[in-house]
């Protein structure tokens, strides 16, 4: 029986202001924020994601 596998949607965060340089703080203004589950400080320019299961 193969594992089911988890996708996770991603989308840059419309709350979230300034370099992102702490997953924590990216994670708890994403969590506030509607259908997401967590973030996490991502690519060069240090945007706040939001993530979300698919």
């Amino acid at each position: 029986m193969a594992e089911e596998e988890h996708r996770i949607c991603e989308s840059k965060s419309s709350e979230y202001r300034g370099v992102c340089l702490l997953d924590a703080n990216c994670d708890h203004i994403c969590k506030a924020e509607p259908g997401f589950t967590g973030g996490h400080c991502h690519d060069f320019f240090r945007n706040c994601y939001c993530t979300k299961p698919y």
